[in-house]
């Protein structure tokens, strides 16, 4: 196990250590590639980028500017790649598949780094940790499927690296702080990444000196602190949309407990980190730092040297892990832990056998590296998990790619026979019916679907009139829909599509929880609230409806749909920032009677 080391500049390593690294990246790459897919949630991302390819701004639909993507980050990858020519759903894929292979590289480099020339030439290192996370298979799935995962893998691979480069001996004060500032992205990767980055920028802090801890701290805080104020004077928020929607701050244990289960028992996990403790136990844990010295002259050197990179993605991964369970994980099987499960196998990348240590090292080395390398293969050959539990957790792309009936979905044309699809060019094909009926006023209209409840006196699927201030002037119609990926990537840009989940309203998702239905889908943003929100007043509308128009004219509320919806300016940014904090603690009923009575009445 490459823990400890000199020079981390040495490039005369054995093939046999480049190989170690390679392995476990090619047959990741290899897997990843053989179930490439692109999902619903994937198209979200590619509709906000679509969103800006055409000049709309980072919004999900035109007119109204909401968060509705989690990654920041990954949406300005795939956008520089849209620009330059690519199709959207094809770079989503193959950027996910090379940084994640990347990832798995730059961690393996970063144990490599610290080896000194002593010890490659006594030790034989083999793959270990990365091998393990190379044969998850919803590590394969989320490889691609359009989502973030491998621009974290990335991002984690090259912050070990730096890290370990920084603390080197005689490093420079340019690698500090070359470290800091890619660790201060790690907000813009998923605002939970910053779990995983604090110990390893508290390593990088704490090895300096003086004022100098200050100065790296605030460049490790520098791009969330300059996104953050973006984000509540672009978007009038605090935090994404996503986690409003998905009750990201509401304990529940319970939920989060299944969840780890639903990973952790499927694939044996405990086979594979109970090898990983044999390992380091059998090899001292020796540090990863890169060179033995004298014992620290004071606790603070002391917490320096402790808070070596191997400690610190270990720190980073409980840390994220046990905030995944608390928060209920989520409806797709294993996402939210594979960066957690990365940083632990990165722990341990490789392991090493030093030929002349005492037999008992060699023995429980060799035990610990037989039963993991078994368990590597019955993981990627016969673990599986089932379609859905009980719990409303599933196995997201095997259930994509049944519904669509194509092996790898990665085009939006690959889901034709998906009921998102299908339906989606039905409501569509209404528009245009409708438009033939009444030519003069197919302009904008108003669909809701009965799934959310029939308003009085209309047909379960309504058309109303379009509110003129509820969308962008070259939207032609706004529809209500339940899954927005797919739906709304054949729709196109010039229809807005209303979200009953909240994930992409920012009125929907600050609604109260009605009840507890599945992970992230638990809002319930109803018929009455869309017409409130986007259709003009008419004298047929029920109470139910005119209560939410009204309470939607009160108040905060009042102020926050002008902070997202009108044009933005200097001074609408300004003000917007107010509006952030002061919504930061806003819920709103779910029943718009409550609501009206709650904002209307102060």
């Amino acid at each position: 196990m490459a823990m400890a080391g000199g020079k981390p500049g040495a490039l005369g390593r054995p093939v046999v250590q480049v190989l170690s690294v390679l392995l476990p990246a090619s047959l990741f790459v290899w897997n990843g590639y053989a179930r490439r897919w692109v999902g619903d949630d994937g198209f979200i991302n590619l509709r906000v980028v679509s969103e800006l390819l055409a000049g709309n701004g980072f919004v999900y639909n035109a007119g109204e500017r909401t968060e509705a993507v989690t990654s920041p980050a990954w949406v300005a990858l795939v956008w520089l790649a849209g620009a330059l020519g690519a199709r959207l759903e094809d770079a989503a894929w193959t950027i996910g598949l090379l940084l994640s292979g990347l990832g798995l590289v730059l961690s393996g480099c970063a144990a490599l780094l610290a080896l000194s020339p002593e010890q490659q030439s006594k030790r034989w290192f083999l793959p270990f940790g990365l091998l393990g996370y190379a044969c998850l298979p919803p590590a394969w799935d989320y490889a691609t499927s359009g989502l973030e995962n491998g621009l974290g893998l990335a991002f984690l691979g090259a912050s070990a690296c730096l890290v370990t480069r920084a603390r080197a001996p005689g490093a420079t004060a340019r690698a500090a702080a070359s470290a800091a500032f890619l660790l201060s992205f790690a907000t813009l990767i998923r605002p939970d990444y910053e779990l995983l980055a604090a110990p390893l920028l508290a390593s990088v802090c704490l090895a300096a000196r003086g004022w100098r801890r200050l100065g790296l701290l605030a460049l490790g805080l520098s791009a969330g602190c300059a996104y953050q104020i973006f984000r509540m004077g672009y978007f009038a928020s605090v935090v994404p949309n996503t986690a409003l929607a998905k009750q990201a701050f509401e304990p529940r244990w319970a939920q989060g407990a299944h969840y780890l289960w639903n990973s952790v028992g499927v694939y044996w996990l405990l086979i594979p980190f109970g090898a990983w403790v044999v390992a380091l136990v059998g090899q001292r844990a020796p540090r990863w730092e890169p060179e033995a010295q004298a014992l620290p002259a004071s606790r603070s050197e002391l917490l320096t040297r402790l808070l070596s990179v191997p400690v610190c993605l270990v720190a980073g991964a409980l840390l994220h892990i046990t905030y995944i369970v608390s928060m209920g994980g989520d409806f797709m099987h294993a996402r939210l832990l594979l960066p957690g499960f990365f940083a632990l196998f990165s722990a341990v990348p490789v392991i090493g056998l030093e030929l002349h240590a005492p037999l008992l090292r060699r023995c429980s080395i060799l035990l610990a590296g037989a039963v993991f390398y078994v368990w590597c293969v019955v993981c990627a050959r016969e673990l599986r998990v089932a379609a859905k539990n009980e719990f409303g957790i599933g196995d997201e792309r095997g259930w994509y790619a049944r519904m669509a009936m194509v092996d790898n979905p990665t085009r939006i044309e690959h889901y034709a026979q998906f009921d998102f699809y299908r339906e989606a060019q039905k409501l569509a094909r209404s528009l245009e019916r409708h438009c033939a009926m009444a030519p003069g006023s197919c302009g904008r209209v108003f669909l809701t679907r009965k799934e959310d409840g029939v308003l009085p006196g209309h047909d379960p699927i309504s058309v109303l009139a379009l509110a003129q201030d509820a969308a962008a002037p070259q939207v032609t119609a706004v529809v209500a829909y339940r899954a927005l990926g797919i739906a709304a990537a054949a729709l196109g840009l010039g229809i807005n599509v209303v979200d009953y989940y909240g994930l992409a309203d920012p009125v929907a998702a600050r609604l109260t929880v009605r009840r507890s239905y599945r992970p992230g889908h638990d809002k319930t943003f109803d018929t009455a609230w869309q017409a409130a929100r986007y259709a003009t007043a008419e004298r047929s509308q029920d109470y139910r409806t005119a209560a939410a128009r009204h309470a939607l004219s009160c108040g905060v509320l009042a102020d926050f749909s002008r902070a997202t919806r009108e044009p933005l300016s200097a001074r609408r940014f300004l003000r917007n920032l107010v509006i952030a904090l002061r919504m930061r603690r806003v819920e709103i009923p779910s029943d718009p009677v409550d609501a009206e009575q709650t904002f209307c009445d102060e």
